[in-house]
């Protein structure tokens, strides 16, 4: 009933960044490294800071913008293209299960160890009503079930996890 096209991990997409999206826009506009790093540079180092939040915070950022007009292209260009998909990877631990073919449900792709990825994020696997299973959870418990039994091991003393400050 299940077999190789009844499960699949789920598919991550790494978004372009102020940062990056402004390393990558340079490079394709022929900006030496040093350069691009510039542009990096001048982005506050805020969690997810925007394009347009960075240029009404720094006044290096402003200054780099209006210094020319292939400048301000390369801002305008960046600013259309962050928070596009810059990369696909595979989510930590979200697997999707079914008793219907996925070939027949969702777009896949190969992954790593022959294992198929959805080309669905989290979000959207569960949006078209399959099983989503995040065995994070329970590989953090055999880890901490492996670490208990190596402390009995290697200090000859049994503990509990509520013995743990």
């Amino acid at each position: 009933k299940y077999g190789h096209y009844h499960m699949a991990q789920i598919a991550t997409f790494g978004t372009m960044a102020a940062k990056m999206v402004l390393r990558d826009v340079a490079r394709v506009f022929g900006l030496s490294q040093s350069e691009a790093n510039r542009w990096s540079a001048a982005v506050p180092n805020k969690l997810k800071i925007t394009l347009e939040e960075a240029y009404q915070e720094s006044k290096r950022m402003q200054e780099l913008v209006n210094f020319s007009p292939n400048n301000q292209l390369l801002y305008k260009t960046a600013v259309q293209l962050e928070g596009l998909p810059r990369h696909v990877s595979t989510h930590a631990a979200g697997v999707v299960i079914s008793d219907e073919n996925l070939l027949n449900l969702v777009p896949l792709q190969p992954g790593s160890n022959e294992i198929l990825l959805t080309q669905f994020t989290m979000n959207d696997v569960e949006k078209i009503g399959l099983l989503k299973m995040d065995f994070l959870g329970l590989r953090n418990l055999s880890i901490i079930d492996d670490t208990l039994t190596a402390f009995k091991r290697v200090y000859n003393r049994t503990i509990r996890l509520n013995q743990i400050p």
